[in-house]
C-alpha cells in the first residue's frame, strides 16, 4: 500500500455550478430526494465499503441513514435546509474520503454570529472574543451552556449536521463555528454558556446574535480552527539556531515536491549537522504517498526508510466503472506526472479486468512489490539528530501516512492532532448530483490497515498555546530540541 492518492479528483474536476443570479421556484422536496437518490447509487457504485465482506454493517447501516435523509426531505423548505440534509447524509458514512462539496451561493447570504470564536485545544473549549463589545477580559474557558457540559452541547451542535465529531482535529475546525448560524435548521442558536475566567472565577454570558458578512465572520474564525488552509509554499528555511524548517504543504504537487527533495540533496551535508529539523506538513491534504517517501529518503539515506507494517489484508480496488473513467482522465489529465502515469497504468488494468469479470473488489497489482519492500536490509540512517514533524488538523489521508514513516524513522510528532484516516481511501471518482449545485467525492479502496495506523490522536507533543502564536509554537519547538539534545 505504497501510494494513495487523496483528493487527487478535487483538483481535476470542475467546481460544481454557481446558483443562478434569478433562480426560478424551486421544489426543494423533489430537489433533496433527487439529489439523496443520485448519493445513493452513487456510494452503492464506488464506495468499496458497500461490498467490503469484512464490514456488511457498512451497507446496512447506510441504507438506514438514507431512509431517514429520505424522511427528512418532507421537511425541507429551503435551500439550507437542503444543504444541511445531504450533509448529515454524506457524513454519516463518518470517512474524511466521503465528501460533498456544495457551491456557496452568489452573493453569500449574510450569517447571524454572537462576535465570538470557540477553540478547542486539547480536550478544553475557549471562547475567544473578536467582535463581542462587553466582553469580559483574561482567558475564558466555557464550562457549560444552557446547564449542559460543553463538551456535549458542541457534539450535539455538530456532529453529522457539519462534521464528523469522532475524529478530534474536526472539533476545532467546526468547533470554532460553533457560534455562528448559517441557516441550517437542524440547529438550534445558542443563547448563553458559562465561562471560567482566567481561572479563577465563572461567569455567565449572554449571545447578541447579530447579522454579518460571511467573508468577514470566516475571516475572524480562521485563525481559531488550528487548520492551516490554504498554504502552497515548499521551502526549506534555515533558523537563526541553523535549524531547518521544511515546508511540505501537499503530496499532489509533483514539481513542487521536487523541487524541495533538490534542495534537500543539495543541502545535505548542512541538514545532517543541524542541531534539529522541523517537517511542517499542517494543511496536508495528501496525495501520493511515495512523494513523502522520497523526501524521507533525501533526509535519512536512500534504502534506509523503514516501511509500513504488513496489512492484515491487502490493498483492494472497488471494480467500477466510474473509477476506471476517472482514471483514465487523470492520467490524460496529468500525462507530465510520472509518478501518477505509472501508478494508473499498474493499477488500471487490474481494475478493468476485474470490472470486466463481474468481481466487486481485486488486489491491488504493488502488494508483491509491497513485500519485496519489507522484506529487502536497509542501511543505516545517515540522519541521528532530533526531526519534528509538525502537524495540524488539515494533515490528512496520505500525509499521515507521511507522519508515520517519519515517526517510524524516529521523528517527534508535534503540533496538533492530524486528521482521521478510515480503512477506505483514493478518492478518485467524483459525482455530479442532479441539482447542479453540489458535487460527491468518494474513496474506492480498502486497506488492511489496522486502528493504530490511521493518525488523530494526539501528538507527542502537543502545542497547548494559541493556534495564532507562531512565535511561541516555533519557541516551543526549539525548547523540546534542546530537551532532546540534553
Amino acid at each position: 500500500m505504497k501510494r494513495l492518492f487523496a483528493s487527487l479528483c478535487l483538483c481535476l474536476a470542475a467546481s460544481p455550478a454557481m446558483a443562478q443570479e434569478a433562480p426560478a421556484p424551486v421544489n426543494w422536496r423533489e430537489r433533496t430526494l433527487a439529489d439523496i437518490a443520485a448519493i445513493d447509487q452513487a456510494v452503492r457504485d464506488i464506495h468499496p465499503g458497500m461490498v467490503d465482506p469484512a464490514v456488511p454493517a457498512l451497507a446496512r447501516g447506510w441504507a438506514e441513514n438514507v431512509r431517514t435523509a429520505r424522511m427528512r426531505a418532507d421537511e425541507v423548505n429551503d435551500r439550507a435546509a437542503w444543504a444541511g440534509t445531504l450533509r448529515i447524509l454524506v457524513n454519516s458514512l463518518r470517512d474524511s474520503h466521503a465528501v460533498i462539496r456544495i457551491a456557496p451561493q452568489r452573493p453569500a447570504p449574510p450569517l447571524w454570529w454572537t462576535g465570538y470564536a470557540v477553540e478547542h485545544i486539547a480536550g478544553r473549549w475557549f471562547l475567544r472574543p473578536v467582535d463581542a463589545p462587553g466582553a469580559p477580559t483574561g482567558e475564558l474557558r466555557l464550562l457549560h451552556c444552557g446547564g449542559r457540559p460543553i463538551d456535549a452541547v458542541a457534539a450535539s451542535q455538530l456532529d453529522l449536521t457539519v462534521t464528523n465529531w469522532q475524529v478530534t482535529a474536526n472539533r476545532s475546525s467546526a468547533g470554532a463555528r460553533l457560534l455562528v448560524d448559517s441557516g441550517n435548521p437542524f440547529l438550534r442558536r445558542i443563547e448563553r454558556c458559562t465561562v471560567l475566567v482566567d481561572g479563577q472565577r465563572e461567569q455567565e454570558i449572554v449571545f447578541a446574535w447579530r447579522q454579518g458578512e460571511a467573508a468577514t465572520i470566516a475571516a475572524a474564525l480562521r485563525p481559531w480552527q488550528r487548520r492551516r488552509i490554504g498554504e502552497t509554499r515548499f521551502g526549506l528555511d534555515w533558523q537563526a539556531d541553523g535549524s531547518a524548517w521544511l515546508s511540505l504543504p501537499n503530496f499532489t504537487d509533483s514539481q513542487g515536491n521536487a523541487a524541495l527533495r533538490t534542495a534537500v540533496n543539495a543541502a545535505r551535508a548542512r541538514l545532517r549537522r543541524a542541531p534539529y529539523i522541523v517537517l511542517d506538513v499542517r494543511g496536508n491534504g495528501g496525495g501520493n504517498s511515495q512523494l513523502g517517501t522520497l523526501l524521507s529518503a533525501a533526509l535519512w539515506g536512500e534504502g534506509s526508510v523503514i516501511p509500513e507494517p504488513a496489512p492484515a489484508r491487502p490493498k483492494r480496488w472497488r471494480a467500477s466503472r466510474q473509477l476506471v473513467e476517472a482514471m483514465r482522465a487523470a492520467r490524460t489529465a496529468q500525462s507530465g506526472n510520472p509518478e501518477l502515469v505509472a501508478f494508473v497504468d499498474g493499477a488500471l488494468p487490474a481494475i478493468e479486468g476485474a470490472l470486466g469479470r463481474g468481481e466487486p473488489l481485486v488486489a491491488d497489482p504493488g502488494v508483491t512489490a509491497d513485500t519485496a519492500r519489507r522484506e529487502r536490509p536497509r542501511p543505516r540512517p545517515a540522519r541521528t539528530g532530533p526531526v519534528f514533524v509538525l502537524t495540524d488538523g488539515g494533515c490528512g489521508s496520505s500525509c499521515i501516512l507521511f507522519v508515520n514513516e517519519v515517526r517510524r524513522m524516529g521523528a517527534r510528532q508535534l503540533g496538533d492532532p492530524t486528521d482521521r484516516n478510515t480503512v477506505y481511501g483514493e478518492q478518485w471518482a467524483m459525482t455530479a448530483l442532479p441539482s447542479g449545485e453540489a458535487d460527491l467525492f468518494l474513496p474506492s479502496a480498502v486497506y488492511g490497515w489496522p486502528e493504530s495506523v490511521l493518525g488523530g490522536g494526539p501528538p507527542d507533543l502537543q502545542w497547548t498555546g494559541t493556534a495564532a502564536d507562531e512565535a511561541g509554537l516555533r519557541a516551543f519547538i526549539a525548547a523540546q530540541a534542546r530537551s532532546a539534545r540534553r
